[in-house]
């Protein structure tokens, strides 16, 4: 196993994608985010990470897990939702992560 020393830096999308189904508008990457962090998480022994505040807390939303930044929410008032930022940077570094 090695160790990762480093961060990840995403991009801001322009436009947030937006599912319409029926009557409902969801954000679409809501769930996905949480899950491929969750998955990121166990896949790099996020269980002995040194620092781990909030990472699977379901009660807590995952721009408030420790080393997460989102870009800001966004009020649609044209449908009157809030929506959640994006995750824009993972930083870990010295975090105890390990992968192959």
């Amino acid at each position: 196993m090695t160790s990762y020393m480093g961060s990840t830096y995403c991009s801001i999308p322009e436009k947030i994608p937006l599912l319409h189904s029926d009557s409902q508008i969801e954000y679409s990457n809501e769930n996905n985010d949480r899950l491929i962090l969750e998955q990121f998480y166990r896949s790099t022994g996020g269980s002995e990470w040194i620092k781990q505040d909030n990472w699977l807390d379901d009660q807590i939303d995952i721009c408030s897990w420790y080393g997460i930044t989102c870009s800001p929410a966004v009020v649609y008032r044209s449908i009157g939702k809030d929506v959640r930022g994006f995750v824009t940077k993972l930083q870990l570094v010295e975090n105890n992560l390990v992968g192959f």
